[in-house]
C-alpha cells in the first residue's frame, strides 16, 4: 500500500512529466506544420483531455474490481445488484484500458509487471472455468443457448479470453476456433483426461465441434444469404467481425483438407456486392450516422480477414460528411465509429494500394480542420459524462446489455466500462492516430498507486 506523502510526492513528478509531454507534442506539430498551428491544436487537445478526463475515473473503475472472481463489473449497478456477475469483456477493457493509458514505471512494459503478482491467479481461474471443450468461453450467469445464439458475444468473449491468457504467458484448456492451442490443463493445474490435439499443423476444435456455418464454402454462403447487411448493416457487420479470427483459422484448416475457396475471400466479395459504390455504405442513402456504424464494422471486418476493402475513398468521404455534420448522436458508437472508419480505410489504402492514390489529401485535410474537430467531438463526448468521471452508452443511460446479454440494472443513470473506454482513450486516440501525433496519458503514476490501493482494499475487503 502506498502512503498519502509518496503518492503526493509522486504527483509533483507527474506535473513536471506532462509538462514536457506537451512540449514535445507542439515540437512535433510545429515541424511538420507551423508554430501558429501548433499552439492552436495544442491548445485544443489539452482543453479536451482536461474536460473529458476529468472526475476520479481511477476510483471508479478500481472498485469494479472483484477479487473472489478474479474479474471487474460492467459497472456499478452490475457490481451493487443479484443477478449480476463480472464479465470477460468488462476484465479485458478494464484491465487494458489501464494499462494502455497509464503513465508507468521504468521497466514495467507488459500487464504482469503493472498490476500485482496477487492478481494473476484469480484472473487466470476466471477466465479458464468458463472454456467449454469446443473451445468457447460461457458465464455462469448467461444462458448457453443465449450465448449461442450470438456469435457475436461469442466471438468477442474467444478473443478476450485468449489475449488476457496471452498477457500472461498461459494457454486456455482447449484448443481454440480462433488457432489458440490448449495445454490440455484446468486452472487448477488438473489435467483433462483423454484430451489430445487434433492431429494437424492447424489449430482447431474437433470436426465436430466446428460452428456449422463456417463447416464449408456452402455453408458460409448460406449463412451470409441469411443477413440483411442492407437493411441493418452495423448488426450484421458486428456479428462477422466478432468472427473473423475463426474464419482466418478455418481457412487453414480448409486448406488443408483440400479446399479450393477462402472463406475470407467469400466474405470479402459479398461485402463489395452489397456496397453502394458512391458512398462506400451499405444503406443506399446519404452518409449518416446509421450508415457510418455499419461501415466502420464492416472495413474492420475486412481488415482483420486481411484483405483490401473495396472503395475506400467514397468511404472516407462519407466519414468526413458526418463528422462535419451536425446530426445528432445518441451513443458514444456514433462519436467514434466516423473517426475509427478513417483509420481503418486510410490503413486498407497504404497497406492494399489504390487506383485513386494514397490516403494524404484526406490526412492533410483533417489535419486542418483538427481544432474545430476536436472541440466539436470534446463537446459531444461530453453529453454522456456523469458526476464520477464515467461515461454511459446513452446521454442519459448506460445500456444494460452487454451484445445482447445483462450486465447491468435497465436505466441507470451511470458510467460503464465500454463506454467510458471508448469516451476517453478510443475517441481521441482515433483522432490522434489520422493526425500523426502521440496519445496523451489518461492516469498519471499517481493514478497508479492510488489504483493499487483500492486494489488491494478490495482484495482485503473480500478475503
Amino acid at each position: 500500500m502506498y502512503t498519502e506523502e509518496q503518492i503526493n510526492l509522486q504527483k509533483e513528478e507527474d506535473k513536471r512529466y506532462l509538462k514536457e509531454f506537451w512540449d514535445r507534442m507542439e515540437s512535433k506539430i510545429t515541424d511538420i506544420s507551423d508554430s501558429h498551428t501548433a499552439k492552436r491544436i495544442r491548445a485544443s487537445l489539452e482543453d479536451y483531455c482536461r474536460e473529458v478526463f476529468a472526475g476520479d475515473l481511477i476510483s471508479w473503475v478500481g472498485n469494479l474490481y472483484d477479487y473472489p472472481s478474479g474479474g471487474f463489473y460492467y459497472s456499478n449497478s452490475g457490481r451493487d445488484n443479484d443477478g449480476f456477475l463480472p464479465d470477460l469483456e468488462s476484465t479485458f477493457q478494464a484491465m487494458g484500458w489501464i494499462f494502455n493509458n497509464s503513465m508507468k514505471a521504468e521497466g514495467v512494459t507488459a500487464h504482469p509487471e503493472f498490476y500485482p503478482d496477487w492478481m494473476k491467479e484469480p484472473l487466470m481461474r476466471f477466465i479458464k472455468d468458463k472454456q467449454d471443450e469446443n473451445g468457447y468461453f460461457y458465464h455462469p450467469q448467461w444462458e448457453r443457448s443465449l450465448t449461442d445464439s450470438k456469435p457475436h458475444r461469442r466471438g468477442r468473449d474467444l478473443e478476450w479470453a485468449c489475449k488476457m491468457l496471452d498477457w500472461y504467458g498461459e494457454s486456455p484448456t482447449y484448443d481454440t476456433p480462433n488457432g489458440v492451442r490448449g495445454n490440455g490443463l484446468l486452472s487448477d493445474g488438473t489435467p483433462v483426461e483423454g484430451f489430445s490435439h487434433r492431429e494437424s499443423e492447424a489449430v482447431a476444435p474437433k470436426e465436430e465441434l466446428v460452428a456449422p456455418h463456417l463447416k464449408n464454402k456452402e455453408a458460409f454462403v448460406e449463412y451470409l444469404g441469411t443477413l440483411d447487411l442492407r437493411g441493418n448493416s452495423y448488426v450484421v457487420s458486428n456479428a462477422i467481425e466478432s468472427q473473423t479470427g475463426q474464419i482466418l483459422q478455418r481457412d487453414k484448416v480448409l486448406s488443408e483438407m483440400g479446399a479450393d475457396y477462402s472463406l475470407a475471400d467469400i466474405l470479402v466479395d459479398w461485402f463489395a456486392e452489397h456496397q453502394d459504390k458512391s458512398t462506400g455504405l451499405f444503406t443506399y442513402k446519404s452518409p449518416d450516422v446509421e450508415g457510418l456504424n455499419g461501415l466502420m464494422k464492416a472495413c474492420s471486418a475486412v481488415s482483420r480477414v486481411k484483405r483490401p476493402f473495396p472503395n475506400p475513398h467514397r468511404g472516407l468521404e462519407s466519414a468526413i460528411a458526418v463528422i462535419e455534420g451536425d446530426e445528432y448522436m445518441n451513443s458514444v458508437c456514433c462519436v467514434m465509429n466516423p473517426l475509427c472508419t478513417i483509420n481503418t480505410l486510410m490503413d486498407s489504402i497504404n497497406k492494399f494500394g489504390s487506383d485513386e492514390g494514397d490516403s494524404e489529401k484526406y490526412r492533410k485535410y483533417l489535419f486542418s480542420r483538427s481544432p474545430e474537430m476536436i472541440e466539436a467531438t470534446k463537446n459531444r463526448i461530453l453529453a454522456f459524462k456523469k458526476p464520477d468521471g464515467s461515461f454511459s452508452f446513452a446521454p442519459e443511460f448506460s445500456s444494460n446489455l452487454s451484445q445482447g446479454h445483462p450486465v447491468a440494472v435497465y436505466h441507470t443513470y451511470e458510467g460503464d466500462v465500454n463506454a467510458t473506454m471508448i469516451s476517453t482513450s478510443a475517441v481521441i486516440g482515433h483522432i490522434l492516430l489520422f493526425l500523426g501525433l502521440p496519445k496523451p496519458p489518461i492516469f498519471t503514476r499517481a493514478d497508479v498507486m492510488r489504483l493499487i490501493n483500492i486494489l488491494e482494499e478490495r482484495k482485503n475487503s473480500a478475503s
